[in-house]
């Protein structure tokens, strides 16, 4: 659970298909028992890293990325969150009506 929160509280898990992500968090835990059981050893055991040890958890975590299949490609990712403003028209695409003169005897204005 909290190599999850970690990787989460990092932005690992950004540009993961929220359908995915539990799926991407049992393969990122047994990615880090089968390579690096010696490091979740040290987490469960001591519950707080060293500066060296969260080199090494944002290493391994890293090495998940690049061949678990879950890292989304570049242009989705970078995809902005929100919606974009509607666009303005183009001068030549609005058209008024024709005004109209003032009726004799009335003031324009």
């Amino acid at each position: 659970m909290a190599v999850t929160l970690f990787a989460v509280n990092n932005g690992y898990f950004d540009g993961i298909d929220i359908k995915k992500a539990l799926s991407a968090e049992k393969s990122l835990r047994d990615h880090l028992k089968d390579k690096y059981g010696s490091l979740v050893k040290v987490m469960e055991d001591k519950k707080d890293l060293s500066e060296g040890e969260e080199k090494s958890l944002k290493a391994a975590i890293e090495d998940w990325k690049k061949v678990s299949g879950f890292e989304m490609p570049q242009k989705e990712a970078a995809a902005p969150s929100k919606p974009a403003a509607p666009a303005k028209p183009s001068a030549s695409a609005e058209v008024s009506a024709p005004k109209k003169p003032a009726a004799p005897g009335k003031a324009r204005g």
